[in-house]
């Protein structure tokens, strides 16, 4: 059955998904976890203040300082992929005075190649036309990277699956800012995030509460890094393997999640031009793994392409890179639960995280 297939009544498409469902391992039980009792809002922010003060120290990779905030949430997930913790598909919210109230995770989304409910078995289509399509956009962007000025300045929404000191899975809402100098110095602003629209949207990039308001020193990045790489596809492509420190070389699904995963380091560090865009998006055109979803509404309600990459040592999580169709521009970055894994008490699919960019640009202002 074809994902955009759609001629079959209601009924008949809702028998074949179930099959699907439990082909997949899935099962027919449409129940949802338990709610989980999360700590007061007061007690989340102290103690989340206290763990990243305690974890300032950066990471050094390959003569680049990677910022500990990144590396943890990496860990973190990893660990609530691996090992046996409970993922927060519905959690509890403690209301002051109150019974804790029920909460959705991040809500599927549904794009023209593979609807919410097929996110799991949609195999997408041949990515070389939505890629061609984006680095074409990047390449007629007359404004990219948009701004003035020496500063690279990123702003994201992200939702996160965390596991704290306890074992414990949390779905966590954050709005960050980071400022990039020349001199390599990064300056980070974290606040405690806002709930989604209903459909899984950022309602107004507003944030709560500031968690975090640090500043790494000067060289702790090299803030030329995205500059400084060739935006001829192939030689992009040796580059980004050597900075990976990639053990495969061969064409194939390793090789292309180490680039995948230096595309989203980029992403969330530097701001960079339509050239080193282009690049990346005619790098891909050449690598095996990636299937294009089609268009689609990001998490900022913007028109999106969205491209996906199943890593074949990790089957059962689906990683997505979403492109704006008008300027070529990497706009977000998402992992969602595809498949049964025994070590989650979380059904599919879901989403485990998501990060999408909502300001990226030059500017001579620094942080307020």
């Amino acid at each position: 059955m074809k994902p955009h297939e759609n001629s079959r009544d209601a009924d008949t498409e809702l028998e074949l998904f179930r099959q699907h469902a439990e082909q997949l391992g899935f099962g027919r039980d449409n129940s949802l976890p338990g709610s989980v009792q999360l700590e007061s809002s007061e007690e989340f922010i102290a103690r989340m203040t206290r763990t990243d003060q305690d974890d300032r120290s950066p990471e050094i990779r390959n003569n680049r300082v990677v910022p500990m905030r990144w590396t943890r949430r990496r860990r973190l997930l990893a660990a609530t992929l691996g090992l046996a913790a409970t993922a927060a598909l519905v959690f509890g919210v403690t209301k002051p005075g109150g019974s804790p109230a029920a909460a959705d995770a991040p809500a599927v989304l549904d794009f023209e190649f593979a609807s919410a409910v097929r996110i799991a078995y949609a195999p997408g289509e041949d990515a070389r036309q939505s890629l061609d399509l984006l680095a074409a956009a990047a390449m007629a962007s007359a404004d990219m990277p948009p701004g003035d000025g020496q500063i690279q300045y990123k702003r994201f929404d992200n939702w996160n699956a965390e596991l704290d000191d306890n074992g414990s899975s949390k779905v966590v809402p954050r709005l960050s800012e980071t400022w990039l100098r020349p001199d390599g110095s990064l300056t980070t602003h974290e606040a405690v995030g806002q709930p989604l629209d209903p459909d899984g949207r950022v309602a107004s990039g507003a944030a709560g509460k500031q968690i975090i308001d640090e500043t790494l020193k000067p060289g702790t990045l090299d803030a030329d890094f995205a500059q400084s790489l060739p935006t001829d596809p192939p030689r992009l492509v040796t580059a980004l393997l050597d900075h990976s420190g990639c053990e495969s070389r061969s064409i194939g699904d390793a090789r292309s999640m180490c680039l995948y995963r230096e595309i989203v380091s980029l992403t969330q560090n530097y701001v960079f031009g339509r050239d080193l865009t282009a690049a990346i998006w005619k790098m891909l055109e050449n690598e095996a793994g990636f299937r294009s979803l089609g268009s689609v509404s990001d998490r900022a309600g913007r028109d999106a392409i969205g491209l996906s990459i199943i890593d074949a040592s990790e089957p059962h999580v689906r990683h997505l890179l979403f492109g704006n169709p008008g300027d070529g521009q990497i706009v977000g970055y998402e992992e969602i639960l595809i498949k049964r894994d025994p070590n989650l008490d979380t059904k599919p699919p879901s989403v485990l995280s998501f990060s999408t960019v909502l300001d990226s640009r030059l500017t001579s202002t620094g942080p307020r």
